[in-house]
């Protein structure tokens, strides 16, 4: 079951990323390196607030994997989930849209009016709503194991996501508004679709709101939430403060390699995601010998895939650039490919003990370990950028990959020794 939900989500995943390798050097030629690179750093926004989401999503997963057996508390438990994601979703979309004066002047750029970069963001920022709803939907879907579902709709909206800009860029011209449209189209009908199946498989009314089960959800999430918010944070720190130190147009030069390697993690977060329901109700039921397992069998099929695929991203790079993108791009971009190919295979077997840590209900944990890391790799980050620009930003996103990776074993480690004792 897990080998195959795990495929599932592997194909969920990855088939989107077929459309991407085609459309996103057209996307590129149309909109232009400022215009793209713009882009990205809306889409950065959207996704980084969408994860603030006080771990709800993730909280609802968890939950309900306890509560499967409970039909009435489970039907109060996804609707009090739903009603409060939706709220928070417009608190911070109306935040971010309040605070767009005082960020966006700032921005270096010679090709975008004002204009039409705040059209774009009000449109994104009516987006964040339905991005935060339609993570808790989502983690239902998951709870339940339905996993075969959740990538049938992920495969036609996941490619949307490339094929939705794209179409429009190349009707309306390069128009960041119009391709800004184009993707809220796309997430409100992936959100209706997944209520829809979620509605049919336990019936909830949103009627219904628990305060008692939202302090429960509060109590796991608020640490979920705010280590998303810091791994958010630190994830995409190095676009901004390159954007602001030496210039937006060199963004589009990091942001490729970076994109084209981290795909891969779509290999733990295949596995992941089946993971950690399983875990739960492992952990519940104290089969402890089969969490062992099933954790160390997980590490090894990640360091395996993920491994192979590096490697050839690493020997590689300067060609796959090239023949991807162009040559402009391969020679500045080669060399942080092959910085970040090392890092991802690092990073990517750490999922599966952070997942671990957060299945025992200590989701505390890993906020902690993010809260280490933070203050350390911003001054990291902005000294190796002033001085080694973008190599040393690529330098010092590799350097907290390994840190992570080594804090997480560790602690998953006594956790699961002190379970066996």
């Amino acid at each position: 079951m897990v080998v195959k939900n795990s495929l599932y989500n592997l194909l969920g995943l990855a088939l989107p990323l077929l459309v991407a390798i085609f459309a996103i050097p057209t996307l590129i030629s149309i909109l232009g390196i400022e215009r793209f690179g713009l882009l990205t750093l809306m889409w950065a926004l959207v996704s980084y607030l969408g994860i603030l989401d006080l771990g709800l999503g993730r909280a609802l997963t968890f939950f309900i994997s306890k509560k499967l057996n409970n039909e009435e508390n489970l039907n109060s438990l996804i609707s009090t989930g739903i009603i409060s994601m939706t709220i928070l979703g417009v608190v911070l979309g109306v935040l971010l849209l309040t605070s767009s004066p005082f960020w966006i002047p700032k921005l270096e750029v010679k090709e975008i009016s004002y204009n039409e970069i705040q059209a774009s963001l009000l449109v994104l920022c009516c987006m964040i709503p339905l991005v935060v709803l339609s993570s808790g939907a989502r983690g239902g879907l998951e709870a339940l194991e339905e996993f075969k579902l959740i990538n049938l709709l992920r495969i036609p909206f996941g490619a949307y996501t490339f094929i939705g800009p794209l179409f429009t860029a190349m009707i309306y011209g390069p128009d960041l508004f119009s391709v800004s449209i184009s993707l809220i189209l796309g997430r409100a009908t992936l959100v209706l679709l997944q209520l829809y199946f979620l509605r049919k498989r336990v019936s909830f009314s949103l009627s219904t709101f628990d305060t008692k089960l939202l302090k429960q959800l509060l109590s796991y999430g608020g640490w979920i939430s705010l280590s998303n918010m810091l791994s958010q944070m630190m994830g995409y720190l190095d676009r901004f403060l390159i954007a602001f130190i030496i210039g937006i147009s060199l963004v589009t030069y990091y942001v490729v390699p970076h994109e084209l390697i981290t795909k891969l993690w779509l290999i733990p977060g295949a596995i992941t995601a089946v993971a950690f329901p399983r875990f739960v109700k492992l952990l519940n039921s104290g089969f402890h010998s089969d969490v062992r397992r099933l954790y160390w069998f997980s590490v090894l099929a990640i360091l395996i895939a993920v491994g192979f695929c590096s490697l050839i991203v690493f020997l590689f790079s300067y060609e796959i650039l090239n023949l991807w993108i162009s040559e402009e791009m391969a020679i500045q971009g080669s060399l942080l490919l092959k910085i970040f190919s090392v890092g991802i295979v690092i990073n990517s077997i750490a999922h599966i003990p952070f997942t671990l840590i957060q299945s025992y209900g200590r989701s505390d944990l890993t906020a902690y370990v993010n809260l280490i890391q933070f203050p350390i790799y911003i001054g990291v980050l902005y000294y190796l950028i002033t001085h080694y620009g973008v190599v040393g930003a690529a330098s010092g996103w590799l350097l907290r990959m390994l840190l992570d990776s080594v804090i997480n074993f560790i602690i998953a480690q006594n956790l699961l020794r002190d379970r066996n004792d």
